[in-house]
């Protein structure tokens, strides 16, 4: 006699976002091993040459 049981939605969700974690932090910790990894500061720094950069190109000429 077989025991076989439909997996509810909700339950189908739960795993899949499980999974979907898994795999990110599989990737993070891929990242961190071969130092593709930015503290806060560098990435406000980099956003912030990036925002002066267009700024510097959009501005009209004078």
């Amino acid at each position: 006699m077989s025991t076989d049981t439909i997996e509810s939605y909700e339950d189908r969700k739960r795993r899949d976002g499980a999974i979907a974690l898994m795999k990110l932090l599989s990737f993070s910790i891929d990242d961190k091993k071969h130092g593709r990894v930015n503290s806060g500061t560098q990435i406000r720094d980099k956003l912030a040459k990036r925002k002066q950069s267009v700024q510097e190109s959009t501005s009209p000429l004078r």
